[in-house]
């Protein structure tokens, strides 16, 4: 199963999203904020060589890979 989990902050307490999560082995990666698209990234360069990119899309749809 995948054990990562995303949360939002309400602005009065966190809600635990059920959207498609990157998968756990992304964890090691760094999360930033992307001013020039308005949207958190979620960077991971995993054993592969791979460079991984996620973007935080909002609640409706959740994170989308962007590269792999």
């Amino acid at each position: 199963p995948n054990l990562a989990t995303t949360w939002t902050w309400s602005g009065s307490t966190w809600v635990r999203e059920l959207v498609d999560e990157p998968p756990v082995a992304a964890l090691t990666g760094q999360l930033v904020w992307d001013p020039a698209i308005d949207r958190i990234v979620l960077v991971d360069w995993p054993g592969s060589g791979n460079l991984q990119m996620w973007v935080w899309a909002g609640t409706s749809t959740g994170w989308q890979q962007i590269s792999s």
